[in-house]
């Protein structure tokens, strides 16, 4: 067993593994049942020692538990192969409805976001462009008038994808006080490229809406700068 749990390890669908003694396996089956019930078999357990498999997250779908039950039943040190098959496929389906949901929200939310912070920068924007014009009569290359916006911006985004990151890390913390399991789903390294991409995207939303606003006001005519 303890070969076939060093063999399991190395498998590209394992997340851990764990070897339960046939002693741990009654203890728990006392447990789930509410009473000893080892007092009717004559304190002969029926349970055998087994591994508990933790599938990991890129496996845990319906094709790729029942492609994993059939390989290890091949191996012919396996007595059985147990999992619940009608729980992992309401749980795929529940998450792939879920995913649609969380997925159109974003996409939403993520536009509002855009529009709100691209609003904001062009109304400061707005606050200093007779001082971008007066820089640009005076002979200021288009850089220089746009490099302090632009440092400006860049530390706003910081900050602001910073504090997205620590919402984010705050709300997870209360998902996994209510649901401790979920710790065993969740991908650490897609979670790290999802507060990347959080940082990166507060950056460049920051900087782009800064660069067309200043930019807007440079090639702007007098009169029309007065009027804008």
């Amino acid at each position: 067993m303890l070969q076939l749990l060093k063999e399991l390890d190395t498998e590209p669908y394992t997340a851990s593994t764990e070897l339960i003694s046939a002693e741990e396996a009654a203890e728990l089956a006392k447990k789930e049942m509410g009473e000893d019930f080892l007092d009717i078999l004559g304190g002969v357990s029926p349970i055998p020692a087994n591994i508990q498999l933790r599938i990991a997250a890129d496996y845990a779908q319906p094709d790729s538990m029942r492609w994993i039950v059939e390989h290890l039943r091949k191996d012919d040190r396996m007595q059985d192969v147990a999992y619940n098959t009608m729980t992992v496929d309401n749980m795929d389906k529940r998450m792939r409805e879920a995913w649609l949901i969380v997925g159109g929200t974003c996409l939403l939310l993520l536009i509002v976001a855009v529009a709100l912070i691209n609003n904001t920068i062009r109304l400061a924007i707005y606050s200093k462009r007779l001082l971008i014009r007066t820089m640009h009569l005076v002979g200021a290359t288009g850089w220089f008038i746009k490099r302090p916006f632009l440092g400006q911006s860049l530390l706003q985004g910081l900050v602001a994808g910073l504090l997205a990151i620590g919402m984010l890390v705050l709300g997870l913390r209360f998902l996994f006080d209510l649901a401790p399991d979920l710790k065993t789903i969740i991908d650490m390294r897609m979670l790290a490229m999802t507060f990347a991409a959080v940082l990166l995207l507060g950056l460049v939303i920051a900087l782009v809406s800064t660069w067309f606003a200043v930019r807007r006001y440079i090639r702007m005519d007098l009169d029309e700068l007065h009027w804008s």
